[in-house]
């Protein structure tokens, strides 16, 4: 009866060494894929960077053409104004 209890508190010490043993693997696999994360985010982040100055690049452009359309559709109205004055001159 001894011996039976010896084997079975052995096992027991076994099995209790196997899950500690994958335990700290499993942390240790945790740990490399959270570094992954963490340089994805990283990636991510510079990339949101790029393409937040890209965008406001972007506005920059779209607010400096509509400036410019502005412009030549004053420019080109008083060029009209005076074509018409210079060829249609008033009748008074």
């Amino acid at each position: 009866m001894e011996y039976l209890l010896v084997i079975i508190f052995l096992l027991l010490l076994l099995v209790i060494f196997c899950l500690a043993n994958k335990i700290v693997a499993d942390r240790d696999k945790f740990k490399s894929k959270l570094r992954l994360l963490n340089e994805l985010m990283k990636d991510l982040n510079s990339q949101q960077e790029l393409q937040n100055s890209q965008v406001s690049i972007s506005n920059q452009l779209k607010e400096r053409l509509n400036q410019v359309v502005d412009d030549l559709n004053k420019e080109i109205f008083d060029l009209n104004y005076q074509f018409f004055e210079e060829n249609f001159p008033k009748k008074t």
